[in-house]
């Protein structure tokens, strides 16, 4: 199998971190690996100012990464961390991607997913790799179609 690499920025909730190597996992079985500029418990920063985190941690790692995925969980929708994560990757014209965890029945979205992102799909490796590699769609947990969205958004370059 012919392996393509990507690099990512996993958007996610402390809560939800083990999902992410269950996520490369299965990406890599499909023939994707992605390299990873996540922040998690296995790099962490003892950094306690905000804005530092933000702007001289968080920001070049997103800034890195081609594509920004956040995992969708119940708990996604009330971080202010995850919500600033996809607003900054918008800022900087990042494909985002929005992924259901594994076995999540639905849950509402965080505001800057439901503006920002470029597709949304469900926890299936062709989905996932489909939506990584350019194509737009939005679907539920169960990949049936989410209902329309009003407006399309377009990055200029």
């Amino acid at each position: 199998m012919d392996m393509k690499s990507r690099n990512v920025f996993v958007s996610h909730v402390q809560e939800d971190e083990s999902h992410i190597e269950r996520l490369y996992d299965l990406l890599k079985r499909s023939g994707l690996e992605c390299r990873d500029s996540s922040v998690t418990s296995a790099t962490p920063n003892n950094a306690e100012d905000e804005r530092y985190i933000k702007y001289e941690i968080i920001a070049p790692q997103i800034s890195w990464a081609g594509i920004v995925v956040v995992l969708i969980t119940p708990q996604t929708l009330s971080s202010e961390w995850v919500n600033w994560e996809i607003e900054h990757a918008n800022s900087l014209g990042k494909r985002i991607v929005g992924i259901w965890v594994h076995g999540n029945k639905g849950c509402d979205l965080p505001d800057a997913l439901t503006k920002y992102a470029d597709s949304v799909v469900g926890w299936n490796s062709e989905r996932i790799i489909a939506a990584i590699n350019g194509e737009d769609s939005w679907e539920c947990p169960d990949s049936s179609p989410m209902e329309a969205r009003d407006i399309k958004r377009i990055k200029c370059q």
